[in-house]
């Protein structure tokens, strides 16, 4: 009797040690999905930042993404397991590829440039209240233009 409770004890352990993580527990929030339309050139970079409010235009959003960029057109990033909250997206393609979106003199970004919504006004920074969407529990889409 000793050993086989010894035995369905150490058969519990090892099948919670190599179940796999999601099992029987939710995930943390759901999936954001962007499309990023009008890159230009196939040369450089594309970087997509997931910010909230206080981490809008730093640095140091929520997540962030990069990839080569290949091709012309259209490109797609998924954002896995989102917390629920209120988000907006930047998209910046890094044409010349030194990770940084270059700017003139005056500030304004001379590499192509996105963001989520009507955030984006000719000769101002974008806003996050007009950039903003809500993420709960289903799959979110969003598509922005490079410009």
């Amino acid at each position: 009797m000793k050993h086989s409770i010894l035995k369905m004890v150490a058969a519990m352990a090892f099948a919670a040690t190599t179940a796999p993580a999601e099992a029987g527990v939710p995930p943390l929030g759901t999936d954001v999905i962007v499309t990023v339309r009008g890159v230009a050139k196939a040369e450089g970079g594309l970087y997509v930042n997931l910010c909230r409010k206080p981490e809008f235009l730093t640095p140091k959003c929520y997540k962030a993404l990069g990839r080569k960029v290949s091709k012309t057109g259209s490109y797609v990033v998924d954002f896995k397991d989102v917390e629920p909250g209120t988000y907006a997206v930047l998209a910046i393609h890094d044409v010349n590829g030194n990770r940084t979106l270059d700017r003139n003199g005056y500030g304004a970004p001379t590499e192509p440039s996105g963001v989520s919504g009507s955030g984006l006004v000719v000769g101002q920074l974008p806003e996050f209240d007009r950039s903003s969407f809500k993420v709960d529990t289903s799959i979110v889409h969003i598509s922005l233009d490079l410009s």
